[in-house]
């Protein structure tokens, strides 16, 4: 059920492929923003209440937020639709026409290149406005270094972050993309290594998390840091004397007596009519000046500028000047910290990046190492059979080569099979022409002693030749049955029919050939009757065939058991004898394509490797599975189990199978089946 959800949306993906790389893009912008949304005033390190304060004294940070989402959703869409020009909608399944093809190709080596382009572009289409605009803002408003370096590693991290995972989704969407349109076996587009592509991921990642830390360890530093700033500067402000008797705003500074703090910059400043007046001609900001008006804190004296690097303690005093707003401003920013940071940042970074090279390059050698014996075992350098790739790890990267080798053991078993195959098929084809040939040979030689003399063996050649054209009429049968199988053009044409009725029919026409033999057949069912949609011939052809084998291994004196039973949905054959059995070994491999127990050109029976084989295929084909038990020396039961289902609509049959079916031909089935058994009548 999981696995057609998930194909249906594949197949939807890629019909409207566009739209969904574009969908998958917005949807991870809103994703990375709305994730940072709560967490952006503790990195920037803005005042408390900020959002609610920004309503007030600046532009509101929502607003802030909706508009860096529109411009992203929009800048993001509009590269999108550009690099995606190319991508309409196509019919992957409809055969192409030679126009389609080329574009097909055009499409795919686009495709090859084309995530990791759009990834670099999304590393950087927020990142570097966003360095132009603060430049601006530098030169403008004079903003603190500090400032710059936060705003571009916020923006640096949410940029990072957007085109990581989207790279994510779009990579899986362009790799079903590619190989659902792949024509041909061949690198295309410009080649990207694999190191690059480890690095292109992996750096950004990596400075994000550190950029992250950093911002979040930076503002921890700034409040801890403010925190005691701020009780230093209180107590001096409230120790001050004279403040109530000063007439002059010079006088107020020099009332304040505190020694520098360490990696703080601190002046005095007064509110006088509405006039804020400070010692270092310090302009205060939207933000301070709000704070001057509601100030915070326990003791409702604390004042904040832009960022928690500018805070202050305020007092209210009535005195010579009348009622006027005292207070310390202290600046936090240390050039120090800030150049531990970056410092720090850019080390680690390096070695970070020293680490990752050497690791590439571990990787990338071996598999270089792997990709060096492909090419010889290609070029055909290397065709040794059990001349394995070496393994050199142990990971996923070992498992492939594992895996590859023992594919390449498979294939060279395989291709050996084949051959003994080939030789195994010659001997089939050889022995009934060469008897064919001697029969010729001794009518010719009995038309010139005279044809009354020789009629006895007359009908002994003939009888002899029947049988050999009937071998090779079931070889060829075979071969071309397991020639559409493996092309998939082998169709079954479905009948109702009561199949116990059908198998008994079948199995009792080969009563006269096992009583020749000494063979007894005993054949029962537990239904009497069981209708069900199958091929006729292809379950004459499963039930013969393994009759054929039953009657070939089974000595004289033995029995045959073919016995029909159902057990809820499902029909089971079972053919059983009391033969020669099968080694244990041999159990797993017998309906393997061109497998026999017996792998000498002189066996003791006659076969070609391909009957169980091509059983199985026409089992499976009806939908069911095919198993067998034995042992050796007491005989061996193939265990057939058949789906019951009746087609609607299709034709029922009242009397499936008679003893003289015969094929197109005119020769009966059951004789081309038992071909390699008797002499047929």
């Amino acid at each position: 059920m999981g696995h057609r959800m998930f194909s249906k949306l594949n197949n939807m993906i890629l019909s409207h492929f566009k739209l969904s790389i574009i969908v998958v893009n917005d949807i991870v912008i809103i994703a990375v923003l709305a994730l940072f949304y709560p967490i952006f005033p503790t990195l920037m390190g803005y005042p408390p209440d900020a959002i609610q304060i920004s309503k007030l004294a600046s532009i509101s940070i929502d607003i802030q937020f909706i508009v860096a989402m529109i411009i992203s959703i929009v800048a993001g869409t509009l590269s999108m639709i550009i690099a995606l020009k190319d991508f309409d909608k196509l019919d992957y399944q409809a055969p192409l026409p030679d126009q389609e093809l080329i574009k097909f190709n055009n499409i795919r080596k686009k495709s090859i290149n084309l995530p990791y382009l759009i990834y670099i572009f999304q590393l950087g289409f927020l990142f570097v406005p966003s360095v132009f605009i603060l430049a601006i803002a530098m030169v403008v408003n004079n903003a603190p270094l500090v400032v710059i370096i936060r705003i571009l590693s916020l923006v640096f991290t949410i940029s990072s972050l957007i085109a990581i995972v989207s790279h994510v989704f779009v990579k899986r969407i362009f790799t079903a993309l590619l190989l659902k349109i792949h024509t041909e076996d061949k690198i295309e587009g410009i080649r990207i290594s694999l190191k690059t592509k480890i690095f292109l991921q992996i750096i950004p990642m990596f400075m994000v998390s550190i950029l992250f830390t950093g911002m979040l360890g930076y503002a921890r530093i700034m409040e801890e840091k403010g925190d005691l700033t701020y009780r230093i500067c209180r107590d001096i402000l409230y120790n001050a004397r004279g403040l109530e008797q000063a007439t002059t705003v010079e006088q107020i500074f020099q009332a304040f007596k505190y020694e520098e703090i360490e990696n703080a910059k601190i002046t005095c400043f007064v509110v006088l009519n509405g006039k804020f007046i400070d010692s270092d001609h310090y302009k205060p900001t939207l933000y301070f000046n709000y704070f001057l008006n509601h100030p915070v804190g326990s003791k409702h004296d604390r004042v904040y500028g832009d960022t928690n690097e500018v805070q202050g303690v305020v007092r209210q005093i009535n005195g010579a000047m009348g009622n006027i707003t005292v207070g310390i401003k202290y600046e936090l920013t240390s050039p120090k910290t800030l150049s531990f940071f970056i410092i720090a940042f850019l080390s680690i970074l390096i070695m970070f990046s020293l680490i990752l090279y050497y690791i590439i390059m571990t990787f990338v050698k071996e598999i270089t190492i792997v990709s060096k014996r492909l090419n010889e075992i290609s070029e055909g350098n290397d065709i040794a059979a059990y001349h394995k790739i070496p393994v050199t790890s142990n990971d996923e990267l070992s498992d492939l080569v594992i895996e590859f080798n023992r594919l390449r053991v498979k294939q060279f078993e395989y291709d050996k099979l084949k051959t003994e195959f080939l030789a195994n098929i010659s001997h089939e084809l050889r022995t009934p022409i060469n008897l064919l040939f001697s029969s010729i040979q001794l009518l010719e030689l009995y038309i010139k002693g005279g044809i009354d003399k020789n009629l006895d063996k007359f009908g002994k050649s003939f009888k002899g030749m029947k049988q050999n054209c009937l071998r090779l009429l079931r070889l060829i049968n075979n071969l071309i049955d397991v020639t559409k199988i493996d092309a998939g053009y082998l169709e079954l044409h479905l009948k109702t029919i009561d199949i116990v009725n059908h198998i008994e029919r079948i199995a009792m026409s080969t009563t006269g050939l096992m009583k020749s033999k000494g063979i007894t057949l005993e054949f029962d069912t537990e239904e009497e009757e069981v209708l069900m949609s199958c091929d006729l011939d292809k379950i004459e052809t499963i039930v013969l065939n393994l009759l054929s084998n039953a009657i070939k291994f089974t000595k004289e004196n033995g029995r045959v058991f073919v016995n029909l039973f159902c057990r809820e949905d499902t029909f089971i054959i079972s053919i059983r004898d009391t033969g020669i059995g099968i080694p244990a070994d041999k159990l797993e491999t017998i309906f393997e394509r061109f497998r026999q127990v017996e792998q000498s050109l002189v066996r003791s029976h006659e076969g070609s490797g391909i009957g169980l084989s091509l059983v199985k295929s026409l089992v499976k084909l009806h939908g069911g599975s095919i198993g067998v038990i034995s042992e050796e020396g007491v005989g061996s039961e193939f265990i057939i189990e058949l789906p019951i289902m009746v087609i609607p609509g299709s034709e029922e049959v009242p009397g499936a199978f008679e003893s003289e079916n015969v094929n197109s031909s005119g020769v009966k089935r059951v004789n081309v089946e038992f071909s390699d058994i008797y002499d047929s009548d």
